[in-house]
C-alpha cells in the first residue's frame, strides 16, 4: 500500500489504473464541455439520425419511397435521440452518454467472464478511449448505442437465469440491437446462436412471450414497418433476393469489396482507430475465430484479456492497453497541449515511483 498526498492510499494492482482513470475522466470532461458548448455537424448525424429522430417525435413512422434515406432504416437508437431533443438535452452529449453507459456495461462484463475488477476496469478504460469510438463522442450517430446493447446482451447470455424479468431485459437489449442498424439481426442471431444452449435448457411458454413481445416491438417492428411500405424488410440497401434501391449508388461498394480493392487503405485506416487492438483481428484469426468476431472489436479485446488471464500475461498486456491510450491522447488536436504533457510526466513519475518501491502490477 502506498500513501499519497490528501490522504489517498493506494494498492500494488491500481497504480495503472489510477492513471487510466485520469485520462478517461479529462476526456469525459472535454467531450462533455464540447457537448454542451456545439451544435451537430457530422454529415449522416445532420441529414438522417437527427431527421429520424424528428420523424419519431412528429409520429411519422410510415412514409413514402421519396423519404429512403431518412424513414428506411431501423430507428431504436434514434428514439433515445427523440428523448434528448423532448428534453432539451444538447444533442452533442447524444454519445457523451453512450461511451459513459458502455464503460458501466463493459465492466461487468469483464468480471463476468471471468477477469479481476482490475483487469475489467482496465478494459473499459481502452475500449472507452479508443479514437474509433472517441471520434463518435459529438455525434449522433448510432454505432456506440449499438455497441452498449450489444454488450448489455452479451452479458445478460452470459449469466442466463430462469426469472421473467431476465428475459424481458434480454429482449429489450437483443431488440435494440437488431432496431438499431441493419447490421442488428446478424449479431443477434450470432449470439443466440452461440448461447443457444444456455437460453434453451431455461425456457418456457412464458418467458419466450416475456422475450418476445420486446424483442418484437423494439427490434422486429422496424422490418415489418419496411414490408408494408417498401416491400423489402431492408430497404433501401440490397440483401439476397431483395433488390433495394437500385438508385442508392453508395451501397455499390459493401465493406467486404473495399477490403478487397484497397487492404492498404483499410489497414492504415484500422491502425489509425484501433492502434495496438489491430493486433487482436491477426491474432484471433490465427487461433480461428476471427472471422466469427471480426467486426465486434469489443468481443475481440475481452477475447485477448481473457487469454492474457490464462497465460499469466495479465501485467504485460494492462502495460500495453495503457501505453496504448497515452499513445491515443497525446495525438489528439487539443488545447492546451500542456493537458498531456503533465499526464505523460505525471505517468513517467508514478512508473519511476513504483520502480523504486517495487510495486507489482500483477494480479492478485
Amino acid at each position: 500500500m502506498v500513501t499519497f498526498p490528501f490522504n489517498l492510499k493506494i494498492g500494488k494492482n491500481n497504480i495503472l489504473i489510477l492513471l487510466a482513470s485520469v485520462i478517461v475522466i479529462y476526456l469525459f470532461i472535454h467531450y462533455t464541455f464540447n457537448g454542451i458548448t456545439s451544435q451537430p455537424s457530422e454529415g449522416d448525424s445532420v441529414h438522417m439520425h437527427i431527421p429520424t429522430a424528428k420523424a419519431l417525435i412528429a409520429g411519422k413512422l410510415f412514409s413514402s419511397k421519396k423519404d429512403t434515406v431518412v424513414f428506411s432504416y431501423p430507428a431504436s437508437s434514434e428514439a433515445i435521440l427523440a428523448a434528448f431533443m423532448l428534453l432539451h438535452i444538447p444533442l452533442d452529449l447524444y454519445n457523451v452518454l453512450a461511451i459513459l453507459v458502455l464503460f458501466f456495461a463493459i465492466v461487468p462484463l469483464g468480471q463476468a467472464f471471468g477477469l479481476s475488477k482490475n483487469s475489467s476496469l482496465m478494459l473499459a478504460f481502452s475500449l472507452c478511449s479508443l479514437y474509433g469510438v472517441l471520434r463518435y463522442a459529438d455525434t449522433q450517430k448510432i454505432d456506440i448505442w449499438l455497441l452498449v446493447f450489444y454488450a448489455f446482451s452479451l452479458l445478460l447470455l452470459q449469466k442466463p437465469e430462469k426469472k421473467i424479468s431476465y428475459f424481458v431485459k434480454l429482449g429489450f437489449t437483443l431488440g435494440m440491437v437488431a432496431g438499431s442498424k441493419y447490421s442488428g439481426p446478424f449479431w443477434v442471431i450470432l449470439l443466440l446462436g452461440f448461447y443457444f444452449k444456455n437460453v434453451i435448457q431455461n425456457l418456457n411458454w412464458g418467458r419466450f412471450l416475456a422475450f418476445l413481445v420486446p424483442f418484437s416491438l423494439i427490434g422486429v417492428s422496424w422490418y415489418i414497418r419496411n414490408i408494408i411500405v417498401f416491400g423489402d424488410p431492408f430497404f433501401p440497401q440490397a440483401f439476397l433476393f431483395f433488390k433495394g434501391d437500385p438508385h442508392a449508388h453508395y451501397y455499390a461498394w459493401p465493406y467486404w469489396k473495399i477490403a478487397l480493392n484497397f487492404p492498404g487503405e483499410l489497414m492504415n485506416a484500422l491502425i489509425s482507430e484501433y492502434m495496438i487492438w489491430v493486433v487482436s483481428i491477426v491474432f484471433l484469426v490465427v487461433l480461428g475465430i476471427g472471422n466469427l468476431f471480426f467486426k465486434q472489436f469489443l468481443t475481440m479485446m475481452l477475447t485477448v484479456f481473457c487469454i492474457a488471464k490464462i497465460y499469466k500475461q495479465t501485467e504485460l498486456l494492462t502495460f500495453i492497453a495503457f501505453a496504448n491510450m497515452i499513445i491515443i491522447i497525446s495525438t489528439f488536436p487539443y488545447h492546451p497541449k500542456l493537458i498531456f504533457g503533465f499526464v505523460l510526466l505525471f505517468s513517467v513519475l508514478m512508473l519511476w515511483l513504483a520502480r523504486v518501491l517495487k510495486i507489482s502490477f500483477a494480479e492478485n
